[in-house]
């Protein structure tokens, strides 16, 4: 299973799709980017307005844990790892447990750190870093690692599992379309919607 938004009017769609697209479930309505505990129990996503990552759990009630977007969930369901504004203006990584308390900015360098997820055994945690203005573009994005407590980021690195099927975007033909495909066999990809 993996989860997606469609973006709709102001909003968005949240969704849950095997990799096959033959199975798809609308998961909630009004948010970005969802993300599930491994035992699906918590569901944590971003919410446009008011910016704000809520948690949501298996009985529906949602908690507004604060400001920040791209929200991940660890496996466990206990920490949320995500990008907000720092204090000095920039985009940085920051990690709080899934209940909101003890926030945790990771990353403090002026360039833009952005979609961080944790790798498969939650010990660190992958981002793209992008370039701060005034630095070369090339090149044009990073992948850093770090570990989740915190310390010095690694670049070059990759924690993406390849025993799993890979899901991305793709514009063609002026529309955008959900694509799975497997890492392993490398057989053709699949357009989910």
């Amino acid at each position: 299973w993996f989860s997606y938004h469609v973006k709709e009017g102001n909003g968005g769609s949240m969704f849950v799709s095997t990799y096959d697209g033959m199975q798809i479930y609308r998961v909630g309505k009004n948010g970005w980017y969802p993300s599930f505990s491994r035992d699906y129990s918590k569901m944590v996503f971003w919410r446009p307005i008011p910016n704000s990552i809520i948690i949501k759990n298996s009985l529906g009630v949602e908690t507004n844990l604060g400001s920040g977007i791209s929200p991940i969930i660890n496996a466990d369901g206990t920490k949320i790892v995500f990008q907000d504004r720092a204090t000095a203006g920039s985009w940085d990584i920051f990690t709080m447990d899934a209940d909101g308390s003890n926030r945790q900015q990771l990353t403090f360098d002026p360039s833009v750190e952005a979609a961080p997820t944790f790798s498969h055994d939650g010990q660190q945690i992958c981002y793209l870093r992008l370039p701060a203005k005034g630095e070369a573009l090339v090149p044009l994005a990073r992948i850093m690692v770090l570990p989740t407590s915190g310390g010095t980021p690694v670049a070059g690195a990759s924690v993406v599992d390849t025993r799993a099927p890979l899901a991305y975007n793709r514009f063609k033909s002026r529309s955008i379309g959900l694509y799975v495909q497997d890492t392993v066999a490398l057989t053709d990809s699949v357009k989910l919607i």
